[in-house]
């Protein structure tokens, strides 16, 4: 999208000013998902904070969960609610198995390895702990990496940190890794 507006070439360069727009603040999301499944279950705060624990309050991926969350809600309103929600995830995540599938093979293996890193780990992705434990050369390797895959769209940096920015990606890693998708 930002080519279309920053590249010289378009017939849209610099046609409107661009937009960052931050993630709603979580206390905001827990509000506004709390009074909506208030309507439909005991424990509103609980669904709706299992929920931005996983999509970290990305306002497209959580509107993604609730959603099909609110849906098995009224199928199983006796379901305990953390396993609903995992449930859910593991439902999204096999949905679009083939699409990660596919994005993944597109990948370098040193993409592969930071990425791999960064769903796994909490750990900076230029400590020297996480370019050993991936096996990555050096800092500069994970910095090329983390351009290439930024200017893709699949992290993003936020404050300092970066991370992966759809968190069904990020599960579907860790579970291709563990052998459970």
């Amino acid at each position: 999208m930002r080519s279309i507006f920053e590249d010289k070439s378009s017939p849209f360069y610099h046609f409107g000013y661009l937009m960052y727009l931050d993630k709603i603040p979580e206390q905001e999301f827990l509000k506004f998902l709390g009074d909506n499944f208030r309507k439909i279950t005991p424990d509103p705060a609980l669904v709706s904070s299992e929920i931005l624990d996983f999509t970290q309050s990305h306002p497209y991926y959580t509107q993604q969960l609730a959603w099909l969350v609110w849906d098995s809600l009224i199928s199983n309103p006796d379901m305990e609610v953390k396993k609903l929600v995992e449930a859910t995830i593991q439902h999204l995540v096999r949905l679009h198995d083939y699409d990660y599938e596919r994005l993944w093979f597109g990948f370098n293996l040193t993409d592969r390895k930071v990425l791999t890193g960064m769903s796994e780990s909490q750990i900076s992705p230029f400590s020297i702990d996480f370019i050993n434990k991936y096996d990555l050369s050096a800092a500069s390797t994970v910095q090329s990496s983390l351009k290439r895959l930024a200017d893709a769209g699949i992290v993003i940096k936020l404050d300092a940190s970066w991370q992966v920015d759809d968190p069904f990606f990020r599960e579907w890693i860790i579970r291709k890794r563990k052998g459970v998708l």
